[in-house]
């Protein structure tokens, strides 16, 4: 599945609609790319009543007709992603082609807007949709351009039960809905060796953060809005933070290695480090659990809630045994609040409220 870049064509955007489209997401960077539409695309899950909700228009279609058009809107992948790669071969494609807004670090999703006839530009979000023009599919975590059915599913569940703890407890958080879950028709490479469905995610369009940045000053509303969705969550017991997302530091006598997720960041020095930030750390590897908590708005006056996004970190533990850190922006090494297990401030799982795992 070895590839190259491909050679892409250039065509005619309308800049007036890209400058629209910034406006409505509250983003200063959009980039426009040409998608393309996979020519076996099925439904594999889809939330009905959902969509109907937030496009009445769609409510004299029966389920086959919300099928087709949710294929129609949301069966896309990017140029780059269609081409013989190194995580997936080259897709069989309808012949058809869509707009696609890509906001700045927006990964392997992209916003579309829906082919109606409405009042005002509506849109849907798309993950799983491929990498950006300038990018080629790599066979990493996060540069693959495309999403799993196990990832789908993983998102899906813990969308839906994030969703009902928030709406149980009359939070003012909600959680990004997904109307569908699309097979894109091929297969791709996981980072095991296994060959997996590719499917895609269509869900609510949302507005994030100016850049997509998600860590922020120490003093930043999102930064403590942050603290309590994570402290609130690991009473259920379930945490934002996963392994890609852990900091595992590896001391030897003088000398830390640090690495973040499976990414090695390098060697500093231990005294160093830990003058400057008062942490005394044992010889060998501390894992420090860094939450991943990923909060928007939703673009349309259904909610005025802020909203998480993207699922696949989220995970359930029965119990919390590794220190936890907030990352911020404005310390060194973004070391924010940092918060041991033996410390009063540190949250685990109530046995009374919590999830049972399964």
């Amino acid at each position: 599945m070895n590839g190259t870049a491909p050679n892409l064509e250039r065509s005619i955007v309308d800049t007036n609609k890209v400058e629209n489209v910034k406006k409505i997401f509250s983003q200063d960077i959009i980039g426009a790319e040409i998608l393309v539409a996979p020519a076996d695309c099925k439904v594999i899950w889809m939330d009905e009543k959902l969509l109907v909700n937030d496009f009445p228009f769609l409510s004299n279609l029966d389920y086959f007709g919300l099928q087709k058009w949710v294929i129609k809107n949301c069966g896309w992948i990017s140029q780059a992603q269609s081409v013989n790669n190194a995580v997936n071969k080259r897709v069989k494609l309808k012949g058809e082609e869509k707009i696609g807004y890509r906001p700045l670090r927006y990964g392997r999703a992209a916003i579309v807007e829906v082919d109606e006839n409405v009042t005002e530009p509506t849109f849907i979000d798309i993950k799983g949709i491929g990498v950006a023009p300038d990018k080629i599919p790599e066979l990493n975590y996060d540069s693959s351009g495309v999403l799993n059915i196990n990832g789908g599913i993983v998102e899906l569940i813990f969308e839906r039960v994030l969703s009902k703890v928030f709406n149980l407890t009359s939070s003012n958080i909600d959680c990004v809905r997904t109307y569908a879950i699309i097979d894109l028709g091929f297969d791709c490479l996981s980072v095991d060796g296994s060959l997996l469905p590719s499917v895609c995610l269509a869900r609510q369009a949302h507005e994030r953060e100016n850049g997509n940045m998600d860590i922020f000053p120490s003093n930043h509303e999102r930064t403590d809005l942050s603290m309590k969705v994570e402290f609130f969550l690991r009473q259920f017991g379930i945490t934002s933070s996963c392994r890609i997302s852990q900091l595992e530091l590896e001391r030897d006598n003088g000398n830390l290695i640090i690495k973040h997720g499976f990414n090695n960041l390098g060697t500093i020095d231990y005294n160093t480090f830990s003058s400057n930030l008062g942490i005394e750390l044992k010889n060998g590897v501390t894992l420090i659990d860094v939450p991943n908590i990923q909060l928007g708005k939703l673009t349309s006056s259904r909610t005025t809630k802020n909203v998480l996004y993207d699922f696949g970190q989220y995970k359930y533990n029965d119990t919390f045994l590794n220190p936890i850190l907030f990352m911020v922006t404005d310390k060194s090494l973004n070391w924010g609040t940092y918060i041991l297990p033996s410390s009063d401030q540190f949250i685990t799982r109530n046995p009374r409220v919590s999830l049972n795992g399964t």
